[in-house]
């Protein structure tokens, strides 16, 4: 079957060199590397992991909830500090 392609330079020339070092055509090269590259298996990427911090069965803190938080880190910067 005839097609057309666009291949890198390198990946062309490596071709076009190996063709030449084992005296064979260019379109035998080229089916042999896409026979072996479609040989093997797909590797499936890692599932993407969520790191989640606190209780996932309660509900996200509110405003007031933050409001608090802010308070505490305050009063422990004093305390640290000497505020």
């Amino acid at each position: 079957m005839r097609t057309t392609l666009t291949i890198d330079d390198e990946l062309m020339d490596r071709a076009r060199r190996e063709a030449v070092d084992r005296r064979l055509p260019l379109g035998t090269v080229i089916n042999r590397a896409l026979r072996r590259g479609l040989s093997e298996p797909l590797v499936a990427a890692a599932p993407a992991r969520t790191i989640t911090f606190g209780d996932p069965d309660q509900p996200p803190p509110g405003p007031a909830r933050f409001a608090a938080l802010e308070d505490e880190e305050l009063d422990w910067l004093r305390r640290k500090c000497g505020l």
